[in-house]
């Protein structure tokens, strides 16, 4: 079961979760960097330490800000 799902049944049942560390803006650089060079997002979030819905949301968050930050 992954963590996403264990976390959703502990909040259903009125269970507290805390929120996990944030990425550092050098772990962001390195997940990009890592997934640039075609490694899957679930190998990233292994050897960071982060769940790959975290990788991913953090890789397209980055696409995102760049686009936004380009337009006039």
């Amino acid at each position: 079961m992954s963590r996403t799902t264990v976390r959703e049944h502990l909040r259903k049942r009125g269970i507290r979760v805390r929120s996990a560390k944030p990425m550092t803006e050098a772990q962001k650089k390195l997940a990009k960097q890592m997934y640039e060079a075609g490694e899957p997002s679930t190998a990233i979030g292994e050897k960071l330490g982060f769940c790959h819905h975290t990788i991913l949301r953090t890789l397209r968050n980055q696409t995102l800000t760049k686009v936004v930050s380009l337009s006039p």
